[in-house]
């Protein structure tokens, strides 16, 4: 059989309309109207300020104490309606006043993120890849506050089609049925994810005095590397940002692997800007950027589709005198975290 596809089209178009609002590093001046520019279009693109404001109406669900860190159960109201449960990890050592925002990727929910002994997805991880700590275990063992929350459409914030405490709900998520929801209104799935990052961090902000403002940080892998590029992008109070697995060219990742998920997609994005461009948003920010060479979302053109993006972002740090402030870290396996080094990173920059 015959089969007549548009997938070379849409490459093809890409070429022709693709990141016309690249960053501009002609001079400070033009980079800094540019960031301006772009925060404002891609507040647009994304929906970020169709979302409503509602009061946090915080509630303690759970408490449960571990051997580094106590770890709380809690949840919040982002808009009218939405709610995000989320945990709170708090060292049980000395608190060195920093916090990270860790957003968890595909394939679960927060519990993936902290390790959840209790969680049916996390124990077959656990009985085909081992035990082991989890990085949210590792930076509250540093001192750190770290805040785990689901995303929407995933964890405890799945829709009626993926929930279920078998396992295979438990990795599921509601993406492409929020999405789908969303896009009539001009709202998308990583648009309203950002918006539950900034509603959290303002919550965390007001109630927890011993926080050093100056001293947030946020990191994730895959999904949550997304939102971690995309919030650090438009939340200047995101200090240093670390992304694993999540950062490569638009067109090879997602016009020509269109399978990802649908939290990756909104209208105009791809004529707006490319992966890089994000990154510039950051500079002069700390950006530590994880690649594992073998990791089959970078497309079929590997690092090398990798490469160009991070020079993209590397571009506005170095005029803005800071290049040694972004990092690209690679390691030899596929789609995984690894984090080597991340906790000296933000112990560098975040803590004075």
């Amino acid at each position: 059989m015959q089969y007549y596809t548009t997938l070379d089209y849409f490459s093809r178009l890409y070429d022709k309309v693709g990141r016309q609002h690249g960053v501009d590093v002609s001079s400070k001046e033009a980079y800094e109207a540019w960031k301006l520019d772009m925060n404002r279009r891609l507040r647009d693109t994304v929906g970020l300020d169709l979302c409503e404001p509602a009061p946090a109406n915080p509630r303690l669900l759970d408490v449960k104490e571990f051997e580094n860190y106590t770890r709380e159960h809690w949840i919040i109201q982002t808009e009218p309606l939405v709610e995000m449960p989320f945990f709170l990890l708090k060292p049980k050592g000395q608190h060195n006043g920093g916090l990270i925002m860790n957003p968890h990727g595909h394939g679960g929910g927060k519990e993936n993120n902290v390790a959840d002994p209790e969680n049916p997805w996390v124990q077959e991880m656990q009985k085909k890849f081992g035990k082991k700590v989890s990085f949210a275990e590792e930076l509250a063992a540093a001192g750190y506050y770290v805040a785990c929350p689901d995303a929407r459409g995933a964890g405890e914030r799945r829709e009626k089609w993926e929930q279920g405490d078998e396992a295979e709900k438990w990795r599921s998520n509601s993406h492409r049925e929020i999405n789908q929801m969303a896009v009539g209104f001009g709202m998308s799935m990583i648009g309203m994810m950002v918006w539950d990052l900034m509603r959290l961090l303002d919550y965390l902000l007001e109630t927890y005095p011993e926080i050093n403002r100056d001293s947030v940080g946020c990191a994730g892998m895959s999904g949550g590397g997304q939102q971690t590029i995309y919030f650090s992008a438009m939340d200047e109070r995101i200090k240093c940002a670390v992304t694993s697995g999540y950062f490569y060219g638009f067109k090879e990742s997602l016009v020509r692997l269109p399978g990802n998920c649908s939290c990756n997609f909104a209208p105009n994005l791809w004529k707006l800007l490319d992966m890089g461009d994000l990154g510039a948003m950051i500079a002069p920010r700390p950006l530590f950027v994880e690649s594992g060479r073998q990791d089959h979302l970078e497309g079929e053109p590997g690092l090398d589709n990798v490469y160009p993006q991070v020079e993209i972002a590397r571009s506005a740090y170095t005029l803005l005198g800071a290049p040694d402030r972004i990092v690209h870290s690679i390691h030899e396996g596929g789609h995984q975290w690894v984090g080597k080094g991340v906790i000296p990173f933000f112990d560098k920059y975040l803590l004075k």
